[in-house]
């Protein structure tokens, strides 16, 4: 009645939606097409459900076989699946490639002007990076799973340090930390995984969250201090309706927020409203993103103009300490992105779009198609000469994309191999990219 809308409701006394079709959670959408065909079915609150639905009814109006088509996607998909768990089991480990696609062959970016300082292949299994505080700036550089080797920026390897984890638990990311004084800490944790971890440099485990792992699954970590003066918190999101947690540095619980389902990344905000308060930025599977203030309250939703499935905030993750000891050397001009999202393109691939900090997408480019064979943490950001705050985003076929804050410069570079990590800072006047593939760890 206050929405001024008439409609028909029919209440299931029979409980057929329990029975027959199985709906055991609120709200749950179906779609009956024509003969009572079960042509959509949903679980779960999806902003984007009138479109969604909108989309359904007009193709089953036009004869369509909704029904078919998804039960051929989910056909392929599990064929896709059978034929990797069998690969996996005839290599033994249970890992494989994502991907057997050919890479284009290296090659120089085209406007930039790029050369190799150094390369060390003294690391196994190189992953993601870490810029780490300290007289001499070092890489922190992961070592499969379960270990990471400190480098200089020379490209000297200064040791390997194994972190004191729990059995079957491993870290694929790793976030710059600080006890709000003066220790320098490191948070990780692995996608998919079922705990976050606080760590010194020494790889001794300090805090886990959840004390004990339970059935959620991790999809991104940050250390965010929300309200000023407050202790930073480490903030970890679920897949699927676990939502945004915050915990002490002690791993203790401090609060849940779940506005958005399904959040795949966090950033911290330098919007307007992060003034007195830092929010966080919270960007969902399904598009929607979220401004959450401080004991987790949700402040609004943003809205962009496109599907934004993934979040990153100047100066990116892997910049580390830096964001933490210099915050007012943040993006602040005007007409730049200060924030790069990965949105859906309407041809079904993904595109890169950067966004201002009044939440406004000025500029979008395509990203090569493809699957990342490794959980590479981007895009990453650094300051170079004569073009200025640029962004950093690595494609699936071993492609590096330069794109300026202004969206104005654009340039890119192949590699040869597949990116397992990535990181950039400024170093003696001039901007480094670290890049870690299979065979080593490069600085550009």
């Amino acid at each position: 009645e206050s929405w001024n809308v008439e409609t028909a409701w029919l209440r299931d006394r029979d409980a057929l939606g329990r029975d027959v079709l199985g709906i055991d959670q609120a709200p749950t959408v179906v779609v009956l097409g024509p003969k009572n065909r079960l042509d959509y079915f949903e679980v779960g609150a999806n902003p984007n459900i009138g479109a969604d639905v909108a989309l359904v009814l007009e193709r089953l109006l036009v004869g369509q076989n909704v029904a078919e088509v998804t039960l051929s996607m989910y056909r392929d998909s599990k064929s896709h699946y059978d034929r990797a768990l069998a690969r996996a089991k005839l290599e033994g480990d249970g890992w494989i490639a994502a991907s057997t696609m050919a890479l284009p062959k290296a090659a120089p970016p085209k406007i930039l002007q790029a050369k190799s300082l150094w390369r060390n292949t003294e690391i196994k299994e190189p992953g993601n990076m870490l810029l780490v505080p300290g007289k001499q700036q070092q890489l922190m550089v992961l070592d499969g799973w379960s270990s990471f080797s400190l480098l200089d920026l020379n490209g000297k390897t200064n040791g390997k340090v194994r972190f004191d984890l729990p059995k079957n638990e491993g870290v694929s990311m790793l976030r710059a930390a600080s006890n709000g004084r003066d220790r320098a800490l490191v948070a990780a944790a692995s996608r998919g995984g079922r705990q976050a971890f606080l760590f010194d440099f020494a790889g001794k485990r300090l805090a886990a969250y959840p004390p004990e792992p339970g059935d959620l699954a991790i999809s991104d970590i940050l250390v965010h201090n929300i309200a000023k003066g407050d202790e930073p918190e480490l903030l970890v999101s679920w897949q699927g309706d676990g939502g945004l947690h915050a915990a002490g540095l002690t791993g203790d619980h401090h609060w849940t927020n779940q506005a958005a389902a399904n959040i795949i990344s966090i950033a911290a905000a330098q919007a307007p409203e992060a003034v007195e308060d830092r929010p966080i930025v919270v960007a969902t599977g399904s598009g929607t993103s979220f401004l959450i203030g401080q004991n987790g309250r949700t402040l609004r939703e943003l809205r962009v103009g496109q599907v934004v499935h993934q979040l990153a905030c100047w100066p990116g993750p892997a910049r580390g300490f830096e964001t933490i000891l210099h915050r007012d050397d943040q993006l602040k001009e005007a007409g730049f992105a200060n924030y790069l999202g990965i949105a859906s393109s309407a041809l079904g691939g993904f595109v890169v779009t950067g966004i201002q900090h009044d939440w406004n997408a000025i500029w979008t480019q395509p990203l090569p198609p493809g699957v990342f064979q490794h959980q590479v943490d981007f895009p990453q950001s650094v300051t170079i000469p004569r073009v200025g705050p640029t962004w950093i985003v690595p494609g699936p076929d071993g492609s590096l994309h330069f794109l300026s804050a202004d969206g104005n410069f654009r340039d890119r570079m192949y590699l040869g191999s597949p990116i397992r990590g990535l990181a950039a800072t400024s170093h003696r006047e001039q901007a480094i990219v670290l890049v870690s593939t299979s065979e080593a760890v490069t600085a550009i």
